[in-house]
């Protein structure tokens, strides 16, 4: 499981690459990384849209051309979304993921509140950003959706995920890369967040008959 870092530069990457992290950037519209300053770091990036805080066209445009035709490409490019919303989420989706196709970009869905009852259109994507509200992504809805996306070969990524519970969730919904503020904000936070990666990824291969019970626990 990737953990990906936005501002992965300087004494973060040195930290991370010291520990052998599985650690990739994350590249977002608000943070205007340049290609030099991402590839002097990592070969490893997915591209965010900054839309929890609704979405910046200008600047989401930007993201756009100045990443188009970087090699390497990145994991995912997240097509823009709403928080918690689904079916407009979806509406967006029609909008952008032409564009991003057309662009050369591997296309992210942003699943939300009430995806479990609305179409995935899995031929047109090749990565879900488990997104929505907190109860939502923790919940057993949302862990199906993440094992039918892996069942169908797809990249499976999580956002907001800070904490070794959240963790072991999503690894054991098969997620393969995770992205948290914390680890963007706090550089206290860079060991643990490496120990929790790799204490989660152990748990979810020995004690895979746990994750029901977990899921229960916190959406009741």
């Amino acid at each position: 499981m990737i953990l990906l870092v936005s501002g992965l530069s300087g004494d973060w990457a040195a930290e991370y690459l010291r520990l052998n992290a599985p650690v990739g950037f994350l590249v977002t519209p608000q943070t205007g990384d340049s290609r030099s300053r991402v590839f002097a770091v990592t070969n490893i990036w997915a591209a965010d849209n900054d839309c929890f805080k609704g979405l910046d066209r200008p600047a989401y445009e930007r993201m756009l051309a100045a990443w188009q035709g970087a090699k390497p490409g990145p994991l995912w490019f997240n097509a823009p979304d709403v928080v918690a919303d689904a079916r407009t989420t979806l509406e967006r989706f029609e909008e952008w993921e032409p564009i991003l196709h057309r662009m050369g970009f591997p296309v992210a869905l942003t699943l939300q509140d009430g995806q479990e009852n609305l179409p995935v259109p899995w031929n047109r994507l090749e990565a879900v950003f488990v997104g929505g509200s907190t109860r939502w992504k923790l919940s057993m809805d949302a862990a199906r959706l993440c094992q039918e996306a892996k069942r169908r070969g797809k990249w499976v990524h999580a956002g907001r995920v800070n904490s070794l519970r959240r963790m072991e969730l999503m690894a054991r919904a098969g997620v393969d890369s995770i992205d948290g503020s914390g680890f963007s904000r706090w550089k206290k936070l860079i060991a643990p967040g490496v120990r929790w990666i790799r204490q989660a990824e152990w748990l979810a291969q020995n004690q895979p008959e746990l994750f029901s019970f977990h899921l229960r626990s916190i959406t009741v």
